[in-house]
Order: C-alpha cells, then structure tokens, then sequence
C-alpha cells in the first residue's frame, strides 16, 4: 500500500498494531453481519462456494504453496461476505481488502504447518452447514482473535492485543487525576 503527499511523492505504509487490531475488528463486524444474512438467505449456496474455496487452501496446503494459500484464505472471506447479497458489506470489506491482504500475507508464516489455517476455516464452513448462528459468531471471533494474536508485534505486552476484538477503553480524565472516596 502507498500514500502520496503531495509535493513529497509516495511513501510504503506500514500497518501499527492498533492499526491491525482495527481491521480486524471492522472485519469480525462485517463478517459477522454476513453470517447472519447468509443464514436467512441461502446457506446452502454460501457452503457450497466456501466449500470449494476450502478445497482451493487444502490443495495449496498440500503443496506449501503458501501464495497460493494466502489467496484462497482472502478468497474465502470474500465470498464469505459476497455471500451475504449485502451491497453495502461488500463495500465495506471492500475497502478492508488491500490492508487484509497485508495482514493474511504476514499470517500464512505464523502457523506451524500450513494446514492449520485450512482446519481453522473448514470449522467455519462445517459451522454454517449445520446453520448454527450462535456457534458462527463464536467462531467469526475466535478466528480474528487468533489472528491478531499471530500479528501481534513480539515486542509489545500481549495484553495489548489481546484478548478480545474490543477497543481499548478510554481512561476519564477526572478517574486519573484523583481517587474516588467512598
């Protein structure tokens, strides 16, 4: 990803941990809006496209083709939301897909075996064929938990980023000046 300035030229934009943290909160929102519709939809037709975009990662997995895999697993989330039939979701992730597309490349070298990435999204796909609403949220989570916690920079604490996909919660000015008396 570039940005230009102007009159300075274009400049590589690097991607802060609060920066990953948001994508994927934005992410887990979009995907789990998508769920929802998928289910009241046709869930049939969205577990058959996942299923051969699942087909597409277990392949590549096999191979450790791991670009190969990185696009499957951008791939996967696309139809995810497309599957949807909301114009507005796919907008939305849209905008998400060049900076997703950093996060799942950086990713792919955070699993042991390249397999692993494959399990985690066939959870999903087996999920929404049983139509278990609760059960795909969860999941949704999980996975872009577990993601930012592979993305997590080495150094920083890992609280930090973890464990949930909720902002950090801002300190009121008046709690950190002086203390409550009761």
């Amino acid at each position: 990803m570039l940005r230009s300035e102007r009159n300075r030229g274009l400049f590589v934009i690097t991607l802060t941990p609060e920066d990953v943290r948001d994508i994927y909160i934005a992410r887990a929102a979009i995907e789990r809006a998508a769920v929802m519709l998928i289910l009241r939809r046709d869930p049939g037709r969205a577990v058959d496209r996942l299923t051969e975009v699942h087909r597409k990662m277990q392949d590549a997995a096999a191979r450790s083709d791991y670009q190969t895999l990185s696009d499957a697993d951008l791939e996967f989330h696309e139809v995810f939301v497309t599957e949807s039939g909301s114009p507005r979701l796919m907008r939305m992730h849209g905008t998400l897909i060049v900076e997703t597309r950093m996060c799942i490349s950086a990713l792919e070298s955070t699993y042991q075996r390249p397999d692993e990435v494959v399990e985690e999204h066939g959870v999903l796909v087996k999920a929404l064929r049983s139509g278990e609403e609760e059960r795909l949220l969860r999941l949704i989570d999980a996975h872009m938990e577990d993601a930012l916690r592979r993305l997590a920079h080495p150094a920083q604490e890992a609280h930090e980023m973890q464990p949930s996909l909720q902002p950090p919660r801002r300190r009121s000015r008046r709690s950190s000046r002086r203390p409550t008396t009761t």
